[in-house]
């Protein structure tokens, strides 16, 4: 009776720490950033870039956004193109202007340098945007993983090119920066808490529970 109560409170025990890893593997709070806007011909182009997490973990999938706004005039974007380390791969299809998928898409992540760019005719309308008075804002997006051979603690710059009908830019180095997490991601984000121990039931934390 005595190894029986043992083993249940042991199997209780496991159960409650499944529990809380279920309940807290969600939690991770990502740390999204977006770099200082910079300005293209005179001045009547902001462009500025976004990452959902600027500290992910290996495995985890973070969006990279190019943003540009208008005054004055009407642009028509023909090229985006996000510079991205080897160790960062595009993830097929997810790449969207305004949140409407862009299918004309060459992907290049894995050379060296990596990159991908977005092919399309997109307009950012400025026609009777006078001072501070913008356009509504366009986005690229797309996204990538992470992948193990990101170093850890080591930070990466983010750079976007774009072709517009009045602008031609190759911005370095201008977007926020990333900085990969120890640790291991669980998806878009996110990560999985460390419960400590070796991993195991019977030699780790939870041993000393068991018969």
């Amino acid at each position: 009776m005595r190894t029986a109560a043992r083993l249940a409170s042991g199997t209780g025990a496991a159960a409650l720490a499944i529990a809380l890893l279920g309940a807290t593997a969600g939690t991770a709070t990502a740390a999204p950033a977006t770099s200082e806007p910079w300005y293209g011909t005179n001045n009547n182009s902001q462009y500025w870039m976004t990452v959902s997490d600027s500290t992910p973990k290996v495995g985890d999938t973070i969006t990279l956004s190019t943003s540009i706004k208008r005054r004055v005039a009407i642009e028509t974007i023909s090229r985006v193109k996000q510079v991205v380390p080897t160790c960062r791969s595009y993830v097929a299809g997810s790449a969207a202007w305004n949140d409407k998928p862009v299918d004309n898409i060459e992907d290049g992540s894995g050379e060296e340098p990596g990159y991908v760019l977005a092919k399309g005719s997109w307009t950012v309308d400025g026609t009777g945007k006078l001072g501070n008075n913008w356009s509504a804002v366009s986005t690229l997006a797309m996204q990538f993983t992470v992948n193990p051979s990101c170093a850890t603690g080591e930070t990466m710059s983010t750079t976007m090119h774009i072709t517009g009908s009045l602008n031609n830019r190759t911005d370095q180095d201008k977007g926020p920066t990333i900085t990969v997490a120890k640790g291991i991601g669980g998806g878009i984000g996110g990560g999985l808490p460390d419960l400590g121990g070796s991993g195991s039931l019977d030699t780790g934390s939870l041993g000393s529970l068991l018969p």
